[in-house]
């Protein structure tokens, strides 16, 4: 940073300011505040500290609302929580045959049953291969969409 030039209008203003000398006391209250600060804290203290002064910095909804935001992820934490299991002896529980595969016929079958509407494609790729839209209907416009 280089200084100031003579004709700077700070150097005037610092002219006009009254000189000021430190009080008797100045010393010893310097000192004794020297003597009262602890010259080494621990990272916990540290971070205590910050803490606090974060938490005096906010005001009373914010922190009602980090409150109210720590509260609310206890609750969703804890349902979640997954229920221990007891012995079978203790509560009776409904037991399931084990799912067994299908055989080729049961498939078989269920593929015949199954059909899929073909013509409603057939209508879709016709819809979609249309340049200029603004001759499609309502109905035809929610079949794209939907």
């Amino acid at each position: 940073m280089e200084p100031l030039p003579p004709n700077d209008p700070l150097w005037k203003l610092l002219g006009k300011a009254r000189p000021v000398e430190p009080r008797s006391n100045f010393l010893p209250n310097v000192l004794r505040e020297a003597r009262n600060t602890p010259q080494q804290t621990s990272w916990w203290s540290s971070v205590r500290e910050d803490f606090s002064a974060w938490l005096t910095s906010l005001q009373r909804p914010a922190l009602m609302s980090v409150a109210a935001f720590v509260i609310v992820a206890l609750v969703v934490t804890l349902l979640e929580r997954p229920v221990a299991e007891t012995s079978d002896a203790a509560t009776p529980v409904a037991k399931t045959a084990a799912i067994q595969p299908l055989a080729d016929e049961e498939m078989a079958l269920i593929a015949d049953d199954f059909s899929l509407p073909t013509a409603g494609l057939d209508h879709m790729e016709a819809l979609v291969a249309m340049e200029d839209t603004s001759s499609l209907t309502d109905n035809e416009i929610a079949f794209l969409l939907y």
